[in-house]
């Protein structure tokens, strides 16, 4: 009977030693991996919103005419699509404060999409960048 309680003790004892180092390195790994790996950043979709037409700071010799596309995280899009005649208000608005001469830059096109972008983040956070499918200056 001596030899069956030592026999018992050394397989605990084994066991023991196999168990905590596998416990412990699959502590480790788990940790390693919550740690290291990110999170997919939400899908991104487009929006086309209407033509606008805007007369141009100055005399009113100058019209522009863009056709914005948003772009926004998926779950924004019902809220874009019911907010978009409010968005299209803001977009006038910004761009209506331009000039002709400013537009008229190599940088004009890019600070135009930064405004309608901004314009429409006002109306529905989250809008992160605006483009143009139609820009018009006449």
């Amino acid at each position: 009977m001596a030899k069956s309680a030592t026999a018992k003790k050394r397989r605990k004892s084994f066991l023991l030693f196999l168990a905590v180092p596998l416990v412990i390195l699959a502590i480790g790994g788990y940790l390693y991996l919550h740690q290291h790996i990110k999170p997919a950043p939400p899908l991104q979709v487009s929006y086309d919103m209407k033509s606008v037409t805007v007369n141009l700071t100055g005399y009113g010799e100058h019209l522009m005419r863009v056709k914005p596309v948003l772009v926004f995280p998926a779950p924004l899009k019902p809220q874009v699509k019911a907010e978009q005649y409010r968005i299209i208000n803001r977009v006038i608005t910004a761009l209506r404060a331009d000039r002709y001469s400013q537009l008229m830059t190599p940088n004009g096109q890019k600070v135009a999409q930064e405004q309608v972008a901004r314009a429409a983040a006002t109306v529905v956070p989250g809008v992160e960048k605006s483009y143009f499918t139609q820009f018009l200056i006449d």
